[in-house]
């Protein structure tokens, strides 16, 4: 994700620092990475969600 979207990189990486959030694969700290990002999502990630939701639907 780092790579893609540099700015919700930034926030994670701003929250752990806080050492109210954990550091690595942590659901809470994505999401509120995610939330509050800067910039919107890159156009890859909006293909990878809309591929899983049409494989969910089918």
């Amino acid at each position: 994700m780092s790579s893609y979207w540099p700015s919700w990189e930034g926030m994670r990486q701003g929250f752990v620092a806080t050492g109210q959030w954990c550091d690595g694969k942590d659901m809470a700290t994505y999401t509120e990475a995610t939330l509050t990002a800067a910039s919107e999502p890159p156009d890859l990630l909006h293909a990878l969600l809309e591929n899983v939701r049409r494989c969910t639907l089918a």
